[in-house]
């Protein structure tokens, strides 16, 4: 998934996503990782409500993780969407992205 959203191309790169997600409950660093850069196929893919609800949901599981591969993904998924203001969702992401907790 990842490599085709680096080569632009989001809407294959979704084709994958069920695989993406699948992902045992356990492993929060993995699916952090994966639902993050889920939501950033979805943004670039233009379709912003689902980015923005799997947005949330990705800064839910990062927060308790203290890993830089993650925190990079929340970062350039903030990029991706931060564009797409003002939406209620993009707009509580970003607010939480940049809020220090």
């Amino acid at each position: 998934m990842r490599s085709l959203l680096d080569l632009g191309r989001p809407e294959e790169a979704l084709t994958f996503q069920k695989q993406a997600m699948d992902v045992a409950p356990g492993n929060a660093r993995t699916r952090a990782l994966h639902t993050a850069l889920t939501a950033t196929a979805h943004a670039q893919a233009g379709q912003i409500d689902a980015a923005a609800h799997l947005a949330l949901d990705a800064l839910a599981l990062a927060k308790p993780i203290r890993s830089r591969r993650v925190q990079a993904r929340i970062t350039l998924l903030a990029s991706t969407l931060a564009p797409h203001c003002p939406m209620p969702e993009v707009d509580a992401f970003l607010e939480q992205v940049t809020t220090p907790t």
